[in-house]
């Protein structure tokens, strides 16, 4: 979608002969130096390469088995690609012509990631055995694995640079979790409320923000203290957490239904 004239374009118009570029596209990062974006597909083994300037598929790169969540490393050039199918990391250097792939174990059903930059650290939850799996950038192996409560089930990673902490939603669980960036190990857990599904920390305002699905409310935290500053209860499910840099607004959709809610930056807990 063109962000100011609203037209929207599919890519590709028209497939080529005899070529599948897609197969259930899932999850998309983007390598802004390049301009390249980059598609994974739960219906094949699949990342799809896609050139920015002529918005065309240009490459499918095999990967691990139907690769969910993706993140691309600017420190290493580095593509990460996740697969809870069969519980690893595909390593992909998107910078050499033919695309080498390493793929490392991690724990079981890997679904969230976030990259502290700083650390070139990649931090892996895996929701089927309640762990995260920490990823050197440079070595390109794990280095730890975080041991966290049975069965809480963590999603959503955020990372916290300045403070070198890491917040884990754990949607089995009523809480998220806070990770010591330098020692690796968990440390305090911030009750929120009934499953959170999402977490954000935002440095430009200096926040954590956290969905919570079963109580169906916005939670605002001081990352200074792990204090919660305010609890926003809405009408709907919310979901996932976008930030406007322009305009210092918190952008939340909902499950099932057509509205957003928008925090303002005016708003007195911020």
């Amino acid at each position: 979608m063109d962000g100011e004239a609203l037209d929207v374009t599919r890519i590709p118009e028209e497939a080529p002969t005899g070529q599948n570029f897609f197969s259930k596209p899932q999850g998309i990062t983007i390598d802004e130096t390049k301009d390249l974006i980059f598609v994974s597909n739960v219906g094949s083994n699949k990342v799809t390469v896609i050139d920015g300037k002529t918005q065309k598929p240009i490459a499918n790169v095999s990967v691990n088995t139907s690769p969910q969540t993706i993140v691309f490393n600017t420190l290493t050039n580095k593509l990460y690609s996740l697969s809870p199918v069969d519980n690893t990391v595909a390593i992909v250097d998107v910078y050499k012509k033919d695309y080498p792939v390493k793929t490392i174990n991690v724990g079981k059903q890997p679904r969230g990631t976030s990259i502290n930059k700083k650390t070139n650290r990649i931090y892996i939850s895996n929701a089927g055995d309640s762990s995260i799996s920490i990823i050197d950038g440079a070595k390109e192996e794990v280095i730890k694995t975080v041991i966290l409560p049975n069965r809480s089930f963590p999603l959503v990673i955020s990372v916290n640079e300045e403070k070198n902490k890491v917040y884990v939603v754990l949607y089995g669980s009523n809480a998220i979790q806070v990770i010591d960036g330098e020692t690796g190990e968990a440390e305090q857990q911030i009750v929120v409320g009934q499953n959170p599904i999402w977490v954000r920390y935002i440095p430009e305002l200096n926040r954590i923000f956290v969905t919570v699905e079963g109580e169906k409310k916005i939670v605002i935290i001081n990352p200074e203290n792990n204090q919660i500053l305010q609890n926003i209860q809405i009408s709907g499910i919310p979901y996932r957490i976008f930030f406007n840099k322009a305009t210092n607004g918190v952008y939340i959709n909902r499950r099932n239904s057509n509205l957003v809610t928008v925090i303002s930056s005016e708003n007195e807990a911020l």
